[in-house]
């Protein structure tokens, strides 16, 4: 990918057929994107002779695409809007039975209207530069030796993959002692993994140690 057009056609269609063979997509559609597949496409094409999508959420699940004759992904994700209603349900009641929080609002688990009213002022042009919670995070570090740092991500998640949030934190320079404060664990399932039984027991028994091996070290 880095080299571009500067690769002779034998050597990019070598790595095209292999980049097909371990993504489970046609070398023609890999050609056509030259090679940057997004997850759209990805989810729907990966399945597309068996009629189904894969969720952007969770990969591992797949629903029937409604639409497989129009040329955009227009199809639920099997995720999302399959646990949407339950959460929603019961935050909703738990905010008013058990917090006794009382308001007319609504709590939504993902609302377009305030992802469509979102702006950032700081952002001059459509070119600004992207922002991120790196250089903040190695700044903490850096300012406190006892800081720890718990990442975790679901293996089958498009929308935040785990492989760039462990990429991000081996760019981060950090020292020896600080890198054993940095703790990223990957659990079976999704974006929601702890929507998974199994991935959900071993998450809470994870965060107990954590927060249990900082305690510990910090009780002096």
């Amino acid at each position: 990918l880095a080299y571009g057009d500067s690769l002779s056609k034998d050597e990019k269609s070598q790595i095209l057929l292999t980049m097909s063979d371990l993504l489970g997509l046609s070398q023609s559609l890999l050609e056509q994107a030259g090679g940057r597949i997004r997850a759209t496409p990805f989810c729907r094409e990966l399945l597309r002779k068996e009629r189904l999508l894969c969720g952007h959420y969770d990969a591992s699940l797949t629903t029937v695409d409604p639409f497989p004759d129009r040329s955009e992904y227009e199809g639920p994700d099997p995720t999302l809007y399959s646990i949407e209603r339950l959460f929603t349900g019961a935050i909703n009641h738990h905010l008013r039975a058990h917090l006794k929080v009382q308001s007319e609002l609504d709590y939504r688990l993902l609302s377009m209207k305030v992802n469509e009213a979102w702006k950032d002022n700081r952002k001059r042009h459509f070119y600004g530069e992207t922002l991120g919670a790196m250089d903040d995070l190695r700044y903490g570090m850096s300012l406190n030796a006892y800081m720890k740092v718990f990442i975790a991500h679901g293996y089958f998640d498009l929308v935040t993959p785990y492989f760039s949030s462990h990429r991000l934190t081996q760019l981060m320079k950090l020292t020896e002692n600080q890198q054993r404060n940095l703790i990223k664990q990957n659990f079976r399932g999704g974006h929601m993994f702890y929507s998974w039984d199994e991935s959900r027991v071993e998450f809470h028994e994870a965060a107990q140690r954590f927060y249990q091996s900082v305690s510990e070290e910090q009780s002096f």
